[in-house]
């Protein structure tokens, strides 16, 4: 596909620094904040084009250990910033929803707002869509001082409840990894405090998570484990992501501190493998494992390594085999809603069918079009005269369908 040229027509309302984006044919491209400023002066209802439209579905909780996801891929809004899809079928995509319970888009800008094709599909499926903020190096410092130094918290803390509500995702991962000044940390839990109120009364059920970073003298110190130095961030939000250089004895502490929270500690497992507890890439299963044993919850990060490292050609089988191998220590989520329908399609394809009938044919590629994803592991539910087996079927490209083969005695 060719390389797309996104044009800004911002100039048009200085009022508001995020209007529809379109790229060099006219089609809407979903799109970043990149400054303070974009932030602070940003205004809803002029960028319905990028706006999810799928609620977020009922599915079966537990209190068990959670599994985060964390998509960081090749600095992302790659081919899943095009709205209404594109004609690049080799890309990447995640289909394992029952395995997960939060989605966080994530790149390097200073605000990235997921596009709507993954909160569409993240909804279908009851997994919350969270967008991140994240500042870094000298500019992200000296981002934090305008932010942190003057009157601007309280509103850039509302600013960032208006754009998740407008576009309707679930919530933030905050991600502070520069230094900040001692005396402006009451600021960063001014910032926590009231980001965390206000998305849980905008958006229910949302949540707010702090990334294992800054400590609380300010200092950029990576704990890697849940501590004094990063608890009082722990205790104003949601939850903490952990960084990636944690040890068995670290997660045991962890435990103890968080407490009753223990499953709001998410363990940081890096994919590609930096620094990570047995080696990442398909080994990560082995991570997982202690994770779980430490009844603490996992954040899988930048698991489309999957596609940016493996034989493109045969990405669906090595997204099969690298989920089948987390599967024993993912949660299993079940819909909890009906009516349940699915076509299993995974957001691609050769042809578009309706009714049954070909109306296009061409390569395409659409994340907000992926059906329901009934994808299930093999075993046996056993209940007083009924046997039921519900089989893994694989559902690549329509081929095969999942089978639920019940028996009554």
């Amino acid at each position: 596909m060719a390389e797309h040229v996104a044009i800004s027509l911002s100039a048009t309302h200085p009022r508001s620094s995020q209007i529809t984006r379109l790229d060099e044919y006219g089609s809407p491209v979903a799109s970043p904040l990149d400054t303070l400023q974009q932030v602070l002066s940003w205004t809803p209802g002029r960028d319905e084009l990028c706006v999810a439209s799928v609620p977020l579905r009922s599915r079966s909780h537990s209190e068990v250990p959670k599994v985060l996801i964390c998509h960081d891929m090749m600095g992302g809004y790659t081919n899943d910033k095009y709205v209404q899809g594109c004609s690049d079928v080799e890309d990447y995509y995640f289909y394992n929803w029952q395995q997960v319970d939060a989605f966080v888009y994530f790149s390097h800008h200073f605000i990235t707002i997921p596009p709507p094709g993954w909160t569409n599909t993240a909804h279908r499926h009851g997994v919350l869509s969270m967008g991140t903020l994240i500042t870094e190096w000298k500019e992200g410092a000296e981002t934090c001082h305008q932010l942190l130094n003057g009157d601007h918290i309280a509103h850039f803390a509302q600013q960032l409840i208006a754009i998740a509500e407008y576009y309707k995702f679930d919530g933030w991962l905050v991600n502070i990894e520069n230094g900040i000044h001692p005396r402006l940390i009451d600021g960063v839990h001014m910032l926590l405090s009231i980001l965390t109120t206000g998305m849980h009364e905008a958006r229910p059920g949302s949540k707010v998570i702090w990334y294992d970073s800054v400590t609380t003298s300010g200092e950029l110190k990576w704990q890697n484990e849940l501590n004094q130095l990063n608890n009082p961030f722990f205790e104003m939000c949601d939850g903490i992501f952990l960084n990636y250089g944690w040890s068995e004895a670290g997660l045991l502490s962890s435990r103890s501190v968080a407490g009753e929270r223990c499953t709001d500690v998410y363990v940081g497992v890096d994919v590609f493998g930096r620094g990570v507890f047995g080696g990442g890439g398909f080994n990560s299963s082995a991570a997982l494992e202690v994770i779980l044993r430490a009844n603490l919850s996992a954040a899988i990060f930048a698991p489309g390594w999957v596609f940016e490292t493996q034989e493109k050609a045969h990405f669906f089988q090595n997204q099969d085999s690298f989920w089948s191998l987390l599967e024993p220590y993912c949660p299993k989520h079940g819909v909890a809603a009906l009516p349940i329908v699915s076509s299993f399609g995974r957001g691609c394809g050769e042809k578009v069918y309706i009714d049954g009938k070909v109306e296009f044919v061409g390569p395409w590629n659409n994340h907000s079009a992926q059906d329901l994803q009934p994808t299930f592991t093999t075993n046996m539910i056993r209940n007083d005269f009924q046997v039921t087996a519900i089989l893994h079927v694989r559902t690549c490209m329509l081929d095969e369908v999942s089978v639920i083969v019940s028996k009554t005695f």
